[in-house]
Protein backbone atom coordinates (compact mmCIF):
# COMPACT_ATOMS: atom_id res chain seq x y z
CA UNK A 1 0.00 0.00 0.00
CA UNK A 2 1.01 3.29 -0.72
CA UNK A 3 1.13 6.11 1.64
CA UNK A 4 -0.37 9.49 1.39
CA UNK A 5 1.91 12.49 1.12
CA UNK A 6 1.24 15.76 1.55
CA UNK A 7 4.73 16.95 0.93
CA UNK A 8 4.42 16.75 -2.73
CA UNK A 9 1.79 19.02 -2.97
CA UNK A 10 2.11 22.87 -2.40
CA UNK A 11 1.20 24.84 -0.22
CA UNK A 12 -0.80 27.49 -1.54
CA UNK A 13 -2.73 24.60 -3.20
CA UNK A 14 -3.11 22.83 0.14
CA UNK A 15 -4.26 26.12 1.92
CA UNK A 16 -6.58 26.70 -0.64
CA UNK A 17 -8.25 23.25 0.20
CA UNK A 18 -8.30 23.44 3.58
CA UNK A 19 -9.88 26.91 3.04
CA UNK A 20 -12.84 25.03 1.03
CA UNK A 21 -12.99 22.40 2.90
CA UNK A 22 -13.66 24.49 5.93
CA UNK A 23 -15.98 27.37 4.03
CA UNK A 24 -17.98 23.88 2.75
CA UNK A 25 -18.16 22.54 6.30
CA UNK A 26 -18.78 26.30 7.49
CA UNK A 27 -22.44 26.07 4.71
CA UNK A 28 -23.05 22.19 5.67
CA UNK A 29 -23.51 23.20 9.02
CA UNK A 30 -25.41 26.58 8.75
CA UNK A 31 -27.95 25.10 6.16
CA UNK A 32 -28.22 22.11 8.67
CA UNK A 33 -29.15 25.12 11.46
CA UNK A 34 -31.45 26.93 8.97
CA UNK A 35 -33.42 23.59 8.37
CA UNK A 36 -34.03 22.81 11.87
CA UNK A 37 -34.99 26.67 12.49
CA UNK A 38 -37.72 26.08 9.50
CA UNK A 39 -39.10 22.72 11.42
CA UNK A 40 -39.24 24.78 14.92
CA UNK A 41 -41.00 27.64 13.16
CA UNK A 42 -43.68 25.50 11.35
CA UNK A 43 -44.64 24.06 14.51
CA UNK A 44 -45.06 26.91 15.98
CA UNK A 45 -46.91 28.28 13.44
CA UNK A 46 -49.30 25.18 13.82
CA UNK A 47 -49.51 25.64 17.82
CA UNK A 48 -50.34 29.30 17.19
CA UNK A 49 -52.73 28.76 14.33
CA UNK A 50 -54.88 25.96 16.76
CA UNK A 51 -54.63 28.45 19.53
CA UNK A 52 -56.18 31.58 17.57
CA UNK A 53 -58.77 28.77 16.70
CA UNK A 54 -59.42 27.50 20.77
CA UNK A 55 -59.61 31.13 21.12
CA UNK A 56 -61.72 32.25 18.60
CA UNK A 57 -63.99 29.73 19.16
CA UNK A 58 -64.09 30.18 22.71
CA UNK A 59 -65.08 33.62 22.70
CA UNK A 60 -67.50 33.17 20.04
CA UNK A 61 -68.69 30.73 23.12
CA UNK A 62 -68.54 33.21 25.83
CA UNK A 63 -69.82 36.23 23.97
CA UNK A 64 -73.16 33.75 23.19
CA UNK A 65 -73.32 32.80 26.63
CA UNK A 66 -72.86 35.40 28.64
CA UNK A 67 -76.55 37.73 28.23
CA UNK A 68 -75.68 41.62 28.21
CA UNK A 69 -77.50 43.36 30.89
CA UNK A 70 -81.14 43.51 30.49
CA UNK A 71 -81.52 47.18 30.05
CA UNK A 72 -85.20 47.28 31.32
CA UNK A 73 -84.51 45.80 34.90
CA UNK A 74 -83.15 49.60 34.85
CA UNK A 75 -86.71 51.46 34.12
CA UNK A 76 -89.36 52.45 36.71
CA UNK A 77 -92.44 49.78 37.50
CA UNK A 78 -94.78 52.02 36.90
CA UNK A 79 -94.61 55.43 34.24
CA UNK A 80 -95.73 58.25 36.23
CA UNK A 81 -96.70 60.83 33.77
CA UNK A 82 -97.23 63.78 36.80
CA UNK A 83 -93.85 64.12 37.00
CA UNK A 84 -92.91 64.33 33.13
CA UNK A 85 -95.78 67.15 32.75
CA UNK A 86 -94.87 69.07 35.67
CA UNK A 87 -91.20 69.13 34.51
CA UNK A 88 -92.73 69.97 30.73
CA UNK A 89 -94.67 72.90 32.67
CA UNK A 90 -91.98 73.90 34.90
CA UNK A 91 -89.32 74.09 32.08
CA UNK A 92 -91.74 75.78 29.96
CA UNK A 93 -92.09 78.53 32.22
CA UNK A 94 -88.53 78.90 33.32
CA UNK A 95 -87.57 79.40 29.91
CA UNK A 96 -90.24 81.55 28.29
CA UNK A 97 -92.84 79.06 26.10
CA UNK A 98 -96.34 78.34 26.58
CA UNK A 99 -97.34 74.95 27.63
CA UNK A 100 -100.96 74.35 25.61
CA UNK A 101 -101.85 70.95 25.68
CA UNK A 102 -101.22 67.08 26.88
CA UNK A 103 -103.60 63.62 26.39
CA UNK A 104 -102.00 60.53 27.97
CA UNK A 105 -102.65 57.04 26.55
CA UNK A 106 -101.32 54.24 29.14
CA UNK A 107 -100.41 50.76 28.14
CA UNK A 108 -99.92 48.56 30.92
CA UNK A 109 -96.70 46.28 31.58
CA UNK A 110 -97.57 42.20 31.03
CA UNK A 111 -94.76 39.74 31.81
CA UNK A 112 -93.40 39.70 27.57
CA UNK A 113 -94.08 43.95 27.26
CA UNK A 114 -92.95 46.77 28.74
CA UNK A 115 -94.64 49.40 30.07
CA UNK A 116 -95.86 52.17 28.15
CA UNK A 117 -97.45 55.88 28.66
CA UNK A 118 -97.62 57.80 25.37
CA UNK A 119 -98.03 61.62 25.98
CA UNK A 120 -98.69 64.05 23.13
CA UNK A 121 -97.80 66.86 23.64
CA UNK A 122 -98.32 70.91 22.20
CA UNK A 123 -95.80 73.88 22.84
CA UNK A 124 -95.25 77.18 21.78
CA UNK A 125 -92.46 79.24 21.67
CA UNK A 126 -89.15 80.09 19.93
CA UNK A 127 -87.20 77.34 18.35
CA UNK A 128 -84.16 77.52 21.05
CA UNK A 129 -86.94 77.89 24.07
CA UNK A 130 -88.89 74.71 22.48
CA UNK A 131 -85.59 72.93 22.65
CA UNK A 132 -84.59 74.12 25.95
CA UNK A 133 -87.78 72.55 27.35
CA UNK A 134 -87.19 69.13 25.39
CA UNK A 135 -83.58 68.59 26.53
CA UNK A 136 -84.06 69.19 30.23
CA UNK A 137 -86.91 66.90 29.91
CA UNK A 138 -85.39 64.32 28.11
CA UNK A 139 -82.33 64.75 30.25
CA UNK A 140 -84.50 64.30 33.50
CA UNK A 141 -86.59 61.02 32.17
CA UNK A 142 -83.78 58.86 30.74
CA UNK A 143 -87.13 56.30 30.40
CA UNK A 144 -88.76 59.07 28.04
CA UNK A 145 -88.30 58.80 24.06
CA UNK A 146 -89.38 61.05 21.56
CA UNK A 147 -91.40 59.15 18.82
CA UNK A 148 -91.86 62.01 17.05
CA UNK A 149 -91.40 66.08 16.88
CA UNK A 150 -92.92 67.93 14.78
CA UNK A 151 -93.08 71.27 14.25
CA UNK A 152 -95.57 74.50 12.77
CA UNK A 153 -94.66 78.31 12.22
CA UNK A 154 -97.30 80.59 13.75
CA UNK A 155 -98.03 84.39 12.57
CA UNK A 156 -94.85 85.61 13.65
CA UNK A 157 -91.62 83.68 12.13
CA UNK A 158 -89.75 83.15 15.37
CA UNK A 159 -93.23 81.35 17.04
CA UNK A 160 -92.96 77.82 16.21
CA UNK A 161 -95.69 74.98 17.56
CA UNK A 162 -94.30 71.87 18.66
CA UNK A 163 -96.56 68.77 18.56
CA UNK A 164 -94.69 66.46 20.55
CA UNK A 165 -95.01 62.18 20.56
CA UNK A 166 -93.50 60.81 23.55
CA UNK A 167 -93.06 57.70 25.00
CA UNK A 168 -92.72 57.00 28.63
CA UNK A 169 -91.49 53.56 29.24
CA UNK A 170 -91.73 51.31 32.24
CA UNK A 171 -90.02 47.61 33.74
CA UNK A 172 -92.37 44.40 32.40
CA UNK A 173 -93.88 42.34 35.31
CA UNK A 174 -92.44 40.35 36.96
CA UNK A 175 -92.52 36.59 36.55
CA UNK A 176 -94.46 34.97 39.55
CA UNK A 177 -91.86 33.20 41.72
CA UNK A 178 -89.07 35.13 40.27
CA UNK A 179 -86.80 36.67 43.08
CA UNK A 180 -85.79 40.70 42.89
Amino acid sequence: MQRLSLSGIRRPTLRWAVASALVLSAALAASLWRLDRDREARGLNTSITALRQQLHSASVTAVADVPGPDFSQALPESSTTELVVRELQRSSAEVGAAFVSVSSAPRAATLQALGRTELSITLRGAYPKLKTVLAQTLDRFPNLIVQRLTLRRMVAPADLEAHLDLVLLARPLAASGAGS
